[in-house]
């Protein structure tokens, strides 16, 4: 009777295989990403949170609901001992932010979707290159200009000294023309 006592136990302790399959998934979401922002989505309507899927999809990144515990076992692996303000984060309903490339068009996009629904979900922390991060970290993150316009600025920048360069060979030609122009009256 003991024998068997301990092995329903031992079953009650073991993880079931969808929690073994959804922390391997977390890991592999945590490894490839650059970024990852939990977010507390409690009194987010349902349509609410597919909008915000969508939009943070449209991104590139992921958004989706994440039990704590197995977070916490995710986390622990990947950034070792986690620190207090982790353990607090860990607590209530939490949904992931990960961020595989542009850290900054997700972030921009979550905080823009806060900004029009009465502030939820709400930003609990971050992390960021393996380091823990801050609300106020990460909404100064979403003020940075995106991929996309950082690429931009950088044409524009290359693009500047041949723009110059081309003013400058089209004023002296433009000069010559009004030069010969001015002989040219000036003979007749």
């Amino acid at each position: 009777m003991a024998f068997v006592l301990e092995l329903v136990f031992l079953l009650q302790k073991m993880p079931n295989l969808k929690n073994k399959t959804k922390l391997d998934e977390l890991k592999t979401a945590l490894a490839k990403s650059k970024a990852v922002v939990l977010t507390n989505y409690a009194g987010l309507p349902v349509n609410a949170q597919n909008q915000l899927r969508e939009a943070i999809r449209a991104s590139g990144a992921e958004f989706f609901v994440t039990k704590n515990t197995l977070m916490a076992l995710a986390l622990k692996e990947s950034l070792g001992e986690l620190p207090q303000a982790m353990h607090s984060a860990l607590e209530g309903q939490t949904a992931s932010l990960f961020m595989v490339d542009d850290p900054v068009s997700p972030t921009k996009a979550l905080v823009k979707f806060i900004s029009e629904h009465e502030d939820k979900p709400e930003i609990k922390i971050g992390i960021m290159d393996g380091k823990i991060i801050s609300v106020s970290d990460i909404t100064a993150l979403s003020k940075l200009p995106g991929r996309e316009e950082l690429l931009g600025m950088l044409v524009g920048q290359l693009n500047a000294p041949i723009a110059g360069f081309a003013q400058v060979l089209r004023a002296n030609l433009q000069n010559l023309v009004f030069a010969l122009d001015a002989v040219r009256r000036k003979q007749a």
